[in-house]
């Protein structure tokens, strides 16, 4: 069951909500003391996921690029390189878990490994999306801000 803390701390009042003692708890809010039209959501999300799930992204779509280029060029050097990348991205992306849940985290996850590669499809080997891929793209970044509010 959820529970509530708040503390003054200077001229902030925290609000932290313990959800689950197998997760830390969330910054919910910020609160300037005597100024009562202030009242902005910060930290919504925790740092430590967004750094290791930043992390376990770029190796991924990096892994992914090394793929592409494995299978353009034959190369089993990209291929492996991309495998151990692919391994290092996955035990980071485990780590991630500890800090948020399994079904906010694989969203995030997923949409953000999806957008880039899609970029780098673009811009590194010159592919082409139609209206529809770019729509598709779009409502992705839309499910990561909708699914962190």
């Amino acid at each position: 069951m959820p529970w509530h803390f708040s503390r003054a701390d200077g001229i902030f009042s925290w609000y932290i909500e313990v959800v689950s003692e197998s997760l830390p708890p969330k910054i919910l809010g910020a609160k300037a003391s005597g100024i009562s039209s202030f009242d902005a959501r910060v930290f919504t999300m925790n740092s430590w996921f967004l750094m290791l799930v930043g992390g376990a992204v770029a190796l991924e779509v990096i892994a992914d690029v090394l793929f592409k280029k494995w299978s353009l060029d034959s190369r089993q050097l990209f291929l492996a390189v991309g495998l151990a990348l692919y391994f290092a991205g996955t035990v980071i992306w485990a780590y991630s878990l500890k800090y948020e849940y399994l079904s906010k985290a694989i969203t995030v996850f997923t949409v953000l490994n999806l957008i880039l590669v899609v970029f780098a499809g673009v811009f590194l080997f010159d592919e082409h999306l139609s209206l529809l891929n770019k729509l598709g793209v779009f409502f992705g970044i839309a499910s990561v801000i909708l699914v962190q509010l």
